[in-house]
């Protein structure tokens, strides 16, 4: 997953990753590839503005196209950023040449629909199959293609308070459930100070989210969270005396504090002087680079 993200998404990942960061893609692809545990759930809390959504939207198409899931839903706070997400997805397999390059019998057939999704139902392949190409507003489900790892693989995207229970799709007769749920921040800062809706999106997550595989079936989900008030959702799934079920780790934002704290407190001294006095920044970023070395250790 590390390596498809800066392979494929350069744009979107621009830096080079840090190890919270490689961390992150490699809990997300564990949990993808086991497909025997009963217990693959896993809350990750992750430094708010660290491009968890951007992992997020990344991971659903890596464990489509791969073929490692049949039905990824990913899960958002609320209805529009889910939406807007959803947007995102679909504009990397209409526009983006690298997918297309290496998953062609995923992104050509959408590509020739030219952004026209009803012409979708008359789409056949060469061999004069339908390709069953289904973009709604919920969800894209991929072209049926025979030798094609990801034939008929879904990516949904909701928000949590939305359609969420009882989520399935139909491929040919077949009732398909979700097989892996991605959960993206599922709290708004409005529903993290909220007890009631704290409360809510625990249920819907514990009782709804956790059962779309069916009865009989367990589901695999990964949930990348960040604490904002305590006992609010994420703290919840982070605590294991609350939610035992889940494995949880939290990822810090430092690694470690810098050794030499006196020039830090310089530096922020000389950069708040700046900023009152309405001089910028200047001051300080020399100091900065001047004693940078120092100052990253």
């Amino acid at each position: 997953l590390d390596l498809f993200e800066i392979t494929y998404f350069p744009s979107r990942f621009p830096l080079k990753g840090a190890d919270v960061h490689r961390n992150v893609s490699g809990r997300i692809q564990a949990s993808v590839l086991d497909k025997e545990s009963d217990d693959n759930l896993f809350a990750l809390g992750f430094m708010r503005g660290g491009g968890k959504t951007t992992k997020a939207e990344v991971a659903v198409i890596w464990m489509t196209v791969y073929g490692h899931r049949r039905f990824a839903l990913l899960v958002q706070a609320t209805q529009p950023l889910a939406a807007r997400s959803l947007k995102k997805i679909r504009q990397e397999f209409e526009g983006n040449e690298l997918l297309l390059e290496d998953f062609p019998e995923v992104v050509a057939p959408i590509r020739a629909l030219e952004r026209i999704h009803n012409r979708a139902r008359g789409q056949t392949t060469n061999e004069g199959e339908p390709t069953n190409i289904e973009i709604t507003a919920e969800g894209i489900v991929l072209p049926t293609v025979e030798g094609s790892a990801c034939s008929g693989s879904a990516i949904y995207v909701v928000g949590i308070t939305g359609a969420v229970k009882g989520l399935s799709m139909s491929i040919g007769g077949e009732v398909v459930r979700p097989d892996f749920v991605l959960l993206d921040d599922c709290q708004t800062r409005e529903s993290a100070k909220s007890p009631t809706q704290t409360e809510e999106r625990e249920s819907i997550i514990t009782d709804d989210v956790l059962n779309l595989a069916g009865p009989d079936r367990s589901i695999a989900a990964v949930f990348l969270c960040t604490p904002i008030y305590v006992n609010d959702l994420a703290e919840k799934f982070l605590d294991k005396e609350r939610h035992p079920e889940w494995k949880s780790q939290r990822t810090p934002m430092l690694t470690s504090m810098p050794k030499n704290l006196k020039l830090w407190d310089e530096y922020g001294d000389m950069r708040r002087a700046g900023l009152r006095d309405d001089r910028g920044t200047g001051d300080a970023d020399e100091f900065y680079a001047k004693n940078r070395a120092e100052m990253d250790t």
